[in-house]
């Protein structure tokens, strides 16, 4: 009753609300527990025990002291339950009435949230309404304003610009002509290029057409071969011959390779003295090929290690000859031209070093110092001592 006329005496916000309703939860929560305990109480008092009560006469109390304290502690309990028993049943009497009166509470205060909803809703659609309608209002306003201002003439202020500045009608005409101009020469020379480019196409194509396949001396490109079939025995004859050549060079490849085999085991089974002497032999054959003289400051090419075929033509010419550019009397000339590109920008500044002093002797590291006998100390392949080390390696 007290939270029903609290609720009713002011309207509670949504903190003061659900503080309410948690209230009312503990409350009916504490109500059920009450009910149970009771319950427990009333059911533990209707056990039926295997021992036969016996009712004490008020005779059997005044001849027997013990049995009328035992007649008088029944009493009293009896009394005692029986006031619990009220007592109890008036406790559940209330909390049935507050469970009743707690239920009307909610069921008004959800009665009054949905009124207030409702009149909330009302209240956000009137205030929607109204803004509306001063949108409206404050747009048309500003329409006029804005028809107004445009009606209204701006005026500029006035800038003096110098007489080298202006740009004139006469001015201004005479640019675009001048770029006109520029843009058809472009155009007219593009297409004067477009049509050079046909007319030699043209030329080409008019010259391989008219040029004959081959020239009458037998010169100039050869012509496809297509004259199979014309006389089957002498092409099988011939193909005898190729096949033939083909096997002979085959069985000579053979037996150049089981001769380097045999030359490899040969070598292999020699003692280490004969080895020693037939290389150095072998090494003295190969110094004795010819080479060519290089003439002065003449440069070096090399005919590369790869894919060299012996027969080929192009590897056995001399290529220690000089070149048709290359200065034949180079030492003829000043000494200030005996340098290698002289002229260019990538001209130096030696003939060779053959001719110029690159000792050093006032140098730091030329000095016999402590300090470059220490390091030279340190510095391996610098002793003789070759012998086994005194000291077991770490590694």
């Amino acid at each position: 009753m007290l939270v029903a006329k609290r609720w009713l005496s002011q309207e509670p916000s949504d903190d003061d609300e659900e503080e309410e309703e948690q209230e009312i939860r503990k409350q009916q929560a504490l109500g059920q527990t009450k009910r149970s305990s009771i319950a427990f109480n009333n059911a533990s008092k209707e056990v039926v025990t295997g021992i036969q009560r016996v009712e004490i006469t008020e005779a059997d109390a005044q001849g027997d002291r013990r049995l009328r304290r035992l007649q008088e502690s029944r009493g009293s309990r009896q009394e005692k339950a029986r006031q619990h028993d009220d007592t109890s049943t008036a406790i559940q009497e209330e909390q049935e009435e507050e469970e009743e009166e707690d239920e009307a509470a909610l069921a008004r205060k959800r009665a009054l949230l949905k009124e207030r909803a409702r009149q909330r809703l009302a209240e956000e659609q009137r205030v929607e309404g109204a803004e509306e309608e001063s949108e409206e209002e404050e747009s048309s306003e500003y329409e006029t304003d804005s028809e107004e201002e445009e009606q209204e003439i701006k005026l500029v202020k006035p800038v003096f610009i110098s007489k080298s500045q202006r740009d004139t009608v006469k001015t201004r005409e005479k640019l675009e002509a001048e770029e006109a101009a520029k843009e058809e020469a472009r155009k007219k020379q593009l297409e004067e290029r477009r049509l050079q480019s046909h007319n030699m196409v043209a030329e080409q194509i008019k010259r391989e057409l008219e040029a004959p396949t081959r020239d009458a001396d037998g010169s100039g490109p050869p012509e496809v071969d297509d004259t199979d079939d014309v006389d089957p025995a002498q092409e099988y004859e011939e193909w005898k011959i190729r096949e033939l050549m083909r096997i002979k060079r085959d069985k000579e490849e053979k037996a150049e390779r089981e001769r380097e085999l045999e030359e490899l085991e040969r070598y292999r089974a020699l003692p280490e003295h004969i080895r020693l002497k037939e290389d150095l032999k072998r090494a003295e054959e190969s110094r004795k090929k010819e080479k060519g003289q290089q003439a002065f400051m003449q440069r070096y090419y090399h005919k590369g290690a790869f894919y060299l075929d012996k027969d080929d033509e192009i590897f056995k010419r001399d290529y220690t000859a000089a070149t048709p550019d290359e200065i034949r009397n180079r030492e003829l000339l000043p000494k200030v031209m005996q340098v290698k590109n002289f002229g260019k920008h990538g001209q130096t500044k030696y003939t060779h070093l053959v001719d110029q002093d690159t000792s050093q002797f006032d140098a730091g590291w030329a000095q016999k110092t402590d300090i470059n006998k220490r390091v030279l100390s340190r510095m391996g392949g610098i002793k003789d001592d070759f012998g086994r080390s005194s000291k077991r390696s770490r590694y």
